[in-house]
């Protein structure tokens, strides 16, 4: 799959993503094996955490037009929680992830920090390095 550039790609693949979830979520377990169930697990966590890496590239982009002043809210964080309806901790940590991923002093740049061994070789141009790696990327999933 290519780029996604507009929003009825984006809300066909979002929705093709959530139909597959229910399907799972329906799966019958029981029936799958003890090391099948693993591999499953390790799938389901990888998937995770790429909702999640989709999250915070949204949350950035979110913050990098300040979207949240169009809409009379105080902050990206502020927007987040009442839109999605979500936990200041959760939207904190989505504004936190997106600002150690895309620098803020050029909006324009697509590319993350240094922040795992997979992002730090593709884009070894980036001079700016976090003091602490994250432990998975949220920029890929890994």
């Amino acid at each position: 799959m290519g780029v996604i550039t507009d929003l009825e790609q984006a809300t066909m693949v979002a929705g093709s993503v959530c139909d597959g979830l229910d399907a799972l979520r329906d799966c019958e377990f029981w029936e799958i094996s003890e090391l099948d169930l693993l591999s499953l697990a390790r799938t389901l966590e990888r998937m995770g955490r790429l909702v999640y890496a989709a999250q915070v590239h949204l949350a950035g982009e979110l913050d990098t037009r300040r979207v949240a002043d169009r809409f009379g809210c105080t902050s990206t964080l502020a927007l987040l929680r009442e839109t999605l309806c979500i936990s200041a901790g959760d939207a904190a940590g989505r504004v936190r992830a997106a600002a150690r991923c895309y620098p803020r002093n050029c909006p324009r740049v697509r590319k993350p920090h240094r922040c795992c061994r997979c992002c730090a070789r593709r884009w070894m141009g980036v001079r700016s390095v976090s003091s602490r790696p994250a432990p998975w990327c949220p920029r890929c999933g890994r």
